[in-house]
């Protein structure tokens, strides 16, 4: 093993260094200096408006979507709503249709305003 002797201005030794040692330095400099690049490349005014860009249309396209599956549910109150965030549109399509699915379970306005569902065996259990 080959041992490196540093020394400072005057010539006095300050630090012995092995091999091992110095070529651990090394490679943590470079992975050091490749990771400093890969940031500096990654951040480039291009690459951020380019993402910048990605993130707008992924909204919009979003947006979009969620606007298309909210009208769906309007146009038919036998799609189910999953969600508490859509409760609201559970109220409106029993006002419009006087029936909505919610949560797996078919809710119906009666004709005198009472909200109710169907048993299993076809009963009608108001809340």
């Amino acid at each position: 093993m080959k041992e490196v002797i540093i020394k400072d201005s005057q010539g006095v030794p300050i630090y012995v260094a092995s091999s091992k040692e110095i070529g651990g330095v090394t490679v943590f400099v470079m992975f050091f200096f490749l990771i400093v690049t890969v940031l500096i490349q990654n951040n480039r005014p291009s690459i951020r408006k380019a993402k910048a860009e990605e993130v707008k249309n992924r909204l919009k396209r979003i947006e979009k979507e969620e606007k298309e599956y909210r009208q769906n549910l309007m146009a038919d109150p036998y799609i189910n709503i999953e969600y508490d965030k859509y409760f609201g549109i559970h109220q409106n399509r029993l006002r419009e249709h006087r029936a909505s699915a919610y949560q797996g379970r078919i809710y119906y306005l009666g004709k005198k305003g009472g909200l109710y569902y169907r048993s299993s065996t076809g009963t009608r259990i108001y809340l």
